[in-house]
């Protein structure tokens, strides 16, 4: 079968053209479609497990996006779920999951030996200092190496869960670095790992450690994510975005995006959320979301007044500083309006053969951890966006990978 795909390739790569497009341009395109094309048919064909199947139509669907959408953008996010599909298929080749549940929990450690040294005032990636003790750069909010507070929450989530197979005990380290993180996603996601967790492995014990990270989890949104007014901004924001999938709101002259991405079935395609021409932007003085259309004669809202940047700060027409969202901050809901219908679709059958193969599956310690990992990326996706970040979003496929070899049922 193999064999005819590659004919096919042969026949089509050299033969195909895009009106409009540069003929160069136009063959590397069709060229790395049809090689993503093969591969994921390769792995259609070769392996027996629905997931994997899944993944593998998942990634066609995506390049079947980038071509509706003119090619015009999500370039990267294609190539990277394609390495995200090969970086799986090594990892089912893999024989020892517990060496990388250690390989996490080391990476935190570094991390929270990494923040020591930056409390005690020695910075040699973000605070730099010149002749005489000069600040040349100091960005750092003594959160080690990874860069942004979110993301070092959810490694610090991940850690916490990778050392209860090492010792339970030791898993409280995590627990400062976690709090200061501010991420209510990386907590969320921390007690969903640890529940499923205590409820395999400590199940008389699982009433109280349930009872625990509940009252845990309601004192950290009212006492820390509240104050911070994230429950005030990103909920309606999410309500405008869902309106515009669904809807297919697209900017002042529908002219100017694809015609075939901008409904509810295929959303408005790859990266459309960050590079599209809808642009979502928060006012700060009133904290509300509002929305404006990318045109050639610049970012407008409806009535065609211009948004315009001053020393690196957008102004709406009014003269408000606004704060542009390059994310929706929410993993479902970017599913949705890049992926549509067809692509939350798509993904809901691979999670449903996720949790049926582990239901039906002997629970072992590797199996369970792999599991409460998967559910604890599930709880950040809530309100943060590891899947679009690079310092996480590689784990994903990795976690997906060890599910799949833990579980011995076919399917």
């Amino acid at each position: 079968m193999i064999d005819k795909f590659i004919a096919i390739m042969i026949l089509v790569c050299p033969t195909l053209f895009w009106v409009g497009k540069h003929i160069r341009t136009a063959q590397e395109i069709f060229y790395q479609i049809l090689v993503i094309s093969l591969v994921s048919a390769y792995a259609f064909i070769n392996h027996k497990d629905r997931i994997t199947k899944l993944f593998a139509v998942f990634v066609t669907y995506s390049s079947l996006l980038y071509v509706l959408g003119g090619a015009d953008k999500g370039a990267t996010i294609l190539f990277n779920i394609f390495l995200g599909f090969l970086l799986y298929l090594i990892t089912l080749k893999s024989k020892d999951s517990s060496l990388i549940f250690k390989a996490i929990v080391w990476v935190c450690i570094i991390n929270i030996i990494y923040m020591a040294i930056q409390r005690i005032g020695f910075d040699f990636i973000y605070s730099l200092r010149g002749p005489d003790n000069t600040i040349l750069q100091d960005n750092t909010d003594y959160i080690g190496f990874l860069a942004l507070k979110a993301s070092m929450g959810m490694w610090m989530a991940l850690g916490s869960i990778c050392m209860l197979i090492i010792n339970p005990f030791l898993s409280i380290l995590f627990a400062l670095p976690l709090y200061l993180s501010k991420c209510t996603g990386a907590v969320i996601g921390s007690i969903l790992g640890v529940g499923l967790w205590a409820y395999y492995i400590k199940r008389r014990m699982f009433k109280y450690v349930l009872i625990s990270l509940l009252l845990i989890s309601i004192s950290y949104v009212v006492f820390v994510d509240t104050p911070m007014g994230m429950m005030g901004t990103r909920p309606p924001m999410w309500k405008m975005v869902l309106n515009d999938t669904i809807y297919g709101r697209t900017v002042i002259n529908p002219y100017y995006h694809s015609p075939f991405l901008r409904n509810p079935i295929t959303g408005f395609g790859l990266d459309s959320f960050r590079r599209g021409k809808v642009v979502y932007l928060m006012e700060t003085t009133t904290q509300k979301t509002v929305r404006a259309y990318k045109t050639p004669n610049g970012v407008m809202n409806k009535k065609g007044e211009t948004y315009y940047t001053k020393d690196g700060i957008v102004y709406s027409p009014k003269g408000i500083v606004c704060n542009i969202w390059d994310n929706a901050h929410n993993e479902f809901i970017m599913l949705f309006y890049e992926f549509g219908f067809i692509g939350v679709f798509i993904i809901c059958l691979i999670l449903y053969n996720v949790f049926h193969r582990f239901y039906h599956s002997v629970k072992t310690d590797n199996l369970i951890i792999s599991m409460a990992l998967l559910l604890a990326v599930l709880g950040f996706s809530i309100s943060q966006f590891p899947l679009h970040l690079a310092r996480l979003a590689f784990l994903g496929p990795i976690i997906l990978a060890v599910i799949v070899k833990n579980t011995n049922i076919a399917g």
